[in-house]
């Protein structure tokens, strides 16, 4: 969603993203570990190495996109 946001100038997607990020926070962030999967209202599983990798590239590209909406601000 946040590249989609950057590639498409949309402000809404950067906004999605953001709030899945603060749903995995809240939900499935438990003592300093991701849990993989969400069964009910449970968090159930521990992540996978490939979990976190996808949820560290997914925090940076959200990221990415914050300074650029913040640089587009700048130069205008």
């Amino acid at each position: 969603m946040a590249i989609a946001s950057r590639a498409l100038g949309r402000a809404d997607l950067a906004e999605s993203a953001t709030a899945a990020l603060r749903f995995i926070h809240s939900k499935l962030w438990r003592q300093r570990k991701v849990t993989g999967d969400l069964q009910g209202r449970r968090a159930h599983l521990d992540a996978y190495l490939d979990d976190y990798v996808f949820l560290v590239d997914a925090i940076l590209e959200l990221q990415q996109t914050r300074s650029t909406a913040r640089s587009s601000k700048i130069r205008k």
